[in-house]
């Protein structure tokens, strides 16, 4: 509702919220538009940086799983990133296979392939080719 003198003025009253009368004071208002498009950016970056930080885990379980080193893979694909972080608090969050849940082949080269990571893609490509030969020369 807008009183008298507000709305001949054509002003909303500052009691008032609405999404309509947000949106008007975001873009009237540069500065808040621009804190407001800094807090999206902010969380998009924070969100895509858990997801990668998931995506990493992902990665070393299923070499847990596989009886595979995941730091001798990941060198196999990035030789220039050696003592990776990420990669080594992702190990310190992995579990014994008994423990584990089941991480399929396919679930890890496409969790990789979300973020990119062809190279580690094919490194693990490779291993998967590798263990299917040993178990098929069993």
């Amino acid at each position: 509702m807008r009183n008298g003198a507000a709305a001949a003025a054509g002003e909303e009253n500052p009691s008032e919220y609405s999404p309509a009368s947000q949106l008007k004071t975001n873009w009237r208002g540069g500065k808040r538009m621009d804190d407001y498009r800094k807090s999206v950016e902010d969380r998009i970056v924070e969100s895509y940086r858990r997801d990668e930080e998931m995506m990493i885990l992902v990665f070393a379980q299923w070499c847990v799983n596989n009886g595979l080193d995941p730091e001798a893979l990941y060198l196999q694909a990035y030789p220039q990133q050696q003592g990776n972080e990420q990669l080594a608090r992702a190990l310190s969050l992995t579990v014994p296979v008994d423990e584990s849940g089941f991480i399929s082949d396919d679930t890890v080269l496409g969790v990789l392939s979300l973020y990119g990571n062809d190279d580690l893609a094919f490194v693990i490509t490779e291993a998967i080719a590798a263990r299917a030969q040993e178990e098929g020369g069993r």
